[in-house]
């Protein structure tokens, strides 16, 4: 899903017509369907999406305890290092659920302080990509900032209960090295194009 929506945003940012994105959209629809229906676990998943509690102990487990962090936070939070959900309660609650942890301790004044953080991080990466020396270093920046900020809005919506359990990390947040080193690795890319710009913009 991460990987079809980088190659929309890529094919976006190239001119691709609206019209293809339709067709494509609709086409995968159908397939989406189609997996969704023939697989036990996906259809797991997404009853546990649509009623959770209709198996609390199985498959809605997750995303209740989930919901229960979050909500427990409540405006200031618990305080850092004040979860209780963490212990086990909540599963995989240093990666993909990190931010349901973060909310229960910093409440919801910190949950919309990382929420905006990577709003200025896609802003910051958009100005970028914007004024990006060629096409390939505007595509480049538009495809990291795509991925980066579209992985963290599909982690903070399943936290909440939005949509379905993915598996998807938080950018910078959640545990993993390789996820953590990737992330840096296009964060030094961006930073790059953006010195190359300011340079060539000195030289003139």
């Amino acid at each position: 899903m991460i990987i079809a929506m980088i190659a929309f945003s890529i094919f976006f940012l190239s001119g691709t017509p609206i019209k293809y994105f339709i067709a494509v959209i609709l086409a995968s629809l159908s397939g989406l369907f189609v997996i969704s229906i023939t697989s036990a676990y996906r259809m797991k998943r997404l009853m546990a999406y649509m009623n959770p509690w209709s198996d609390p102990r199985g498959v809605g487990f997750h995303i209740i305890q989930s919901l229960i962090a979050v909500g427990s936070g409540g405006l200031l939070g618990l305080g850092l290092g004040g979860s209780k959900q963490k212990f086990f309660y909540l599963p995989q609650n240093y990666t993909d659920f990190i931010f349901a942890i973060f909310c229960e301790e910093m409440g919801l004044m910190g949950a919309l302080g990382i929420i905006l953080l990577f709003f200025l991080f896609i802003a910051r990466g958009i100005r970028i990509a914007r004024n990006a020396p060629d096409p390939f270093s505007m595509l480049l920046c538009g495809g990291i900032v795509s991925w980066i900020g579209l992985q963290a809005i599909l982690n903070m919506s399943v936290v909440v209960g939005i949509l379905p359990t993915t598996g998807i990390p938080l950018p910078f947040i959640s545990y993993g090295g390789t996820s953590l080193i990737s992330t840096l690795f296009c964060v030094g890319l961006l930073l790059n194009i953006s010195r190359f710009r300011i340079a060539q913009n000195t030289a003139r």
